[in-house]
């Protein structure tokens, strides 16, 4: 009986697992099939909150597509000044 029961429990587990796999790779919008998809790193739970700043660094860190676009929008800036300060004004 209990061996009937620790499988079951076995099956369960996996199903979840799978479930849990698919329903992040929804959320990232991620199109790897779920039998390749493995989450690794450090999951230990800690009491302690990190200020919003150092999630984002975390996030630039681990994320460069992320750190991509946000030099996309640095250079675009830059770009825009250096078009205003290229600029001429019409004297008439």
């Amino acid at each position: 009986m209990l061996r009937v029961q620790y499988e079951a429990e076995i099956e369960t587990a996996t199903v979840n697992l799978r479930t849990a796999k698919f329903d992040l790779l929804q959320l990232i919008n991620e199109r790897t099939p779920v039998d390749k998809f493995d989450v690794t790193g450090a999951f230990d739970w800690s009491d302690a909150l990190q200020t919003l700043d150092e999630y984002r660094q975390i996030a630039l860190q681990n994320r460069p597509d992320l750190r991509a676009a946000i030099q996309n929008i640095q250079q675009s800036n830059t770009n825009h000044k250096l078009a205003e300060a290229n600029g001429s004004t019409d004297p008439t």
